[in-house]
Protein backbone atom coordinates (compact mmCIF):
# COMPACT_ATOMS: atom_id res chain seq x y z
CA UNK A 1 0.00 0.00 0.00
CA UNK A 2 1.36 3.31 -0.66
CA UNK A 3 0.87 6.24 1.47
CA UNK A 4 1.93 8.93 -0.85
CA UNK A 5 0.29 8.14 -4.63
CA UNK A 6 2.74 8.55 -7.54
CA UNK A 7 0.28 10.59 -9.15
CA UNK A 8 0.00 12.97 -5.44
CA UNK A 9 4.36 13.24 -4.90
CA UNK A 10 4.77 14.73 -1.51
CA UNK A 11 6.59 17.36 -2.96
CA UNK A 12 5.88 18.77 -6.39
CA UNK A 13 8.09 18.07 -9.04
CA UNK A 14 7.31 19.65 -12.73
CA UNK A 15 3.51 20.91 -11.77
CA UNK A 16 1.46 22.60 -9.16
CA UNK A 17 -1.87 21.35 -9.48
CA UNK A 18 -3.45 23.84 -6.33
CA UNK A 19 -2.41 26.23 -3.61
CA UNK A 20 -2.22 23.38 -1.18
CA UNK A 21 0.69 21.69 -3.07
CA UNK A 22 3.81 21.43 -1.54
CA UNK A 23 6.81 22.98 -3.38
CA UNK A 24 9.98 22.77 -0.60
CA UNK A 25 10.78 21.62 2.43
CA UNK A 26 12.83 24.14 5.24
CA UNK A 27 14.74 22.38 8.20
CA UNK A 28 16.68 25.03 10.34
CA UNK A 29 18.22 24.91 14.00
CA UNK A 30 16.65 28.30 14.53
CA UNK A 31 13.29 30.21 13.22
CA UNK A 32 15.73 33.32 11.96
CA UNK A 33 18.04 30.42 9.58
CA UNK A 34 14.25 29.12 8.79
CA UNK A 35 12.80 32.29 7.70
CA UNK A 36 16.18 33.00 6.24
CA UNK A 37 15.95 29.92 3.99
CA UNK A 38 12.95 30.56 2.83
CA UNK A 39 13.75 34.06 1.11
CA UNK A 40 16.14 31.76 -0.91
CA UNK A 41 13.49 29.77 -2.59
CA UNK A 42 12.15 31.10 -5.86
CA UNK A 43 9.73 29.55 -8.12
CA UNK A 44 8.82 30.58 -11.64
CA UNK A 45 5.13 29.47 -12.21
CA UNK A 46 3.34 28.94 -15.60
CA UNK A 47 0.00 29.97 -15.74
CA UNK A 48 -2.65 27.34 -16.89
CA UNK A 49 -6.08 27.49 -17.85
CA UNK A 50 -8.42 26.37 -14.45
CA UNK A 51 -11.15 23.73 -14.64
CA UNK A 52 -13.48 25.18 -11.91
CA UNK A 53 -16.62 22.71 -13.31
CA UNK A 54 -16.84 19.86 -12.22
CA UNK A 55 -18.25 18.25 -15.26
CA UNK A 56 -16.23 20.39 -17.83
CA UNK A 57 -13.43 18.72 -15.86
CA UNK A 58 -14.03 14.83 -16.92
CA UNK A 59 -14.83 15.59 -20.30
CA UNK A 60 -12.21 14.33 -22.83
CA UNK A 61 -11.17 17.67 -23.77
CA UNK A 62 -10.89 18.93 -20.75
CA UNK A 63 -6.71 19.82 -19.52
CA UNK A 64 -5.31 17.34 -17.53
CA UNK A 65 -4.55 18.52 -14.05
CA UNK A 66 -3.20 14.79 -12.71
CA UNK A 67 -0.79 12.49 -14.48
CA UNK A 68 -3.76 9.80 -15.08
CA UNK A 69 -6.42 12.85 -15.35
CA UNK A 70 -8.93 14.74 -13.62
CA UNK A 71 -10.52 11.67 -11.42
CA UNK A 72 -8.75 11.46 -8.30
CA UNK A 73 -10.90 8.29 -7.13
CA UNK A 74 -13.60 6.58 -8.00
CA UNK A 75 -16.14 4.13 -6.25
CA UNK A 76 -18.23 1.45 -7.47
CA UNK A 77 -20.09 -0.41 -4.78
CA UNK A 78 -23.26 -2.94 -5.66
CA UNK A 79 -24.94 -5.03 -3.79
CA UNK A 80 -28.43 -6.93 -3.82
CA UNK A 81 -30.80 -7.29 -6.59
CA UNK A 82 -32.20 -4.19 -7.42
CA UNK A 83 -35.00 -5.57 -9.94
CA UNK A 84 -35.74 -7.82 -6.71
CA UNK A 85 -35.78 -4.80 -4.75
CA UNK A 86 -38.77 -2.92 -7.13
CA UNK A 87 -40.34 -6.39 -7.52
CA UNK A 88 -41.01 -6.66 -3.45
CA UNK A 89 -41.72 -2.69 -3.09
CA UNK A 90 -44.94 -1.87 -2.34
CA UNK A 91 -44.55 1.55 -4.23
CA UNK A 92 -41.78 2.46 -6.32
CA UNK A 93 -41.07 6.25 -7.24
Amino acid sequence: MEIFASDHPLLCDTRVRSQSDAIAVVAAESDAAARAAVERVHVTYEERTALLDVVEAVKPDAPKIGRSGNVCAQFVKATGDIEAGFAAADIVV
